[in-house]
């Protein structure tokens, strides 16, 4: 056996992360395919609500209540009879309140997060985990970029490739199994670098930061839209309510908004801004809250009789924290640019 040195030792938490996410999403594809159609959509990420399109509608939201529900009961029987696959549709039914909004605000905020960063047709884009490519294939078709997406889950991008069978813009569009902390890629190669909702899963941020900066281009761009702590130090009670959202959605920490501004400022970063957007994303926010109680008695069922994991339990009780957190302002969703 050999000695562990410094480096192994400062690599563990990044490699003890990357395992977990792996975990996380090959015991929780099903639950994204109920309510974000992930397999459908190819967006495994929040949508950008304008303020009209954030207004609850009391009797809008009883009846789909109701439909709601009478789902998830014949969900409940569909999972006894027939197993968790014959679940799947019914609570996809349960979920699909409003889901055509839904998927054109997750497509908004990938458009708002392109003009943010202010991308333009011929970059070169580094997709720092990439989910099902459902993302890079719109960037390309849309604003004519090419884009490179690395993943560490094997099945995101054995989806991302199936995603991309066929589309108009695959020519554009590549993807490879890689962890974004340690890139298989030559220095000043790229002329964007974007993380749409990834770097909440690396445990080490200055390491995202490092080797974002390393790969881009002089005057390389860089975006960030995640999830932010607002400040540094939590009540107990919000720091409870947070490890239980963190640990089901397998993030190992959050960056506070201050404390990724730093990091981005001392590897050499300028021009930085970030934009709170957490009022635009509470409506997706909002749809896990209630999928969350929805899902609680039917996660019991299956768990019972054998078919689902704890790891899927604990992604319900996360949609529920998550929500709750967010309407507090313990954390808030940034949109971060900035320039090498």
């Amino acid at each position: 056996m050999g000695v562990q040195g410094p480096a192994d030792a400062a690599r563990e938490p990044q490699v003890s992360a990357r395992a977990r996410v792996v975990e996380y999403y090959d015991h929780c594809w099903d639950d994204y395919r109920v309510l974000w159609r992930t397999d459908e959509t190819g967006s495994v990420h929040f949508g950008f609500f304008d303020a009209a399109a954030s207004r609850v509608r009391p009797l809008r939201v009883l009846g789909q209540a109701v439909i709601a529900l009478g789902a998830v009961a014949a969900a409940g029987v569909s999972a006894l009879l027939g197993g968790r696959s014959a679940a799947v549709p019914w609570l996809r039914v349960a979920a699909r309140g409003r889901a055509l909004r839904h998927e054109l605000a997750q497509r908004r905020m990938t458009a708002e997060c392109a003009d943010s960063v202010a991308l333009r047709a011929g970059d070169l884009v580094l997709d720092a985990g990439c989910g099902v490519g459902g993302t890079d294939l719109w960037l390309a078709q849309a604003y004519g970029v090419r884009v490179l997406g690395v993943n560490v889950q094997r099945m995101h991008i054995r989806e991302a490739l199936r995603n991309a069978a066929n589309h108009p813009a695959a020519e554009q569009v590549r993807f490879s199994m890689q962890d974004f902390t340690e890139l298989a890629l030559a220095s000043n190669a790229v002329d964007v670098v974007w993380g749409l909702e990834s770097v909440c899963h690396c445990a080490d941020k200055a390491a995202f930061v490092r080797e974002a900066h390393r790969v881009l281009r002089p005057g390389g761009r860089l975006m960030v839209a995640d999830f932010f702590l607002e400040r540094d130090e939590l009540s107990p009670r919000d720091a409870a309510a947070m490890r239980v959202w963190t640990d089901g959605w397998a993030l190992p920490n959050l960056a506070s908004v201050e404390g990724f501004g730093a990091m981005l400022a001392a590897q050499g970063f300028t021009g930085i801004v970030n934009r709170d957007i957490r009022s635009a994303v509470l409506p997706s926010s909002w749809r896990l809250y209630k999928a969350s109680l929805l899902a609680r008695p039917i996660h019991w069922l299956l768990e019972a009789t054998g078919l689902r994991s704890g790891v899927a339990g604990a992604n319900v009780q996360a949609a529920f924290h998550q929500y709750v957190t967010l309407r507090s302002g313990v954390w808030s969703y940034r949109v971060w640019v900035a320039r090498k």
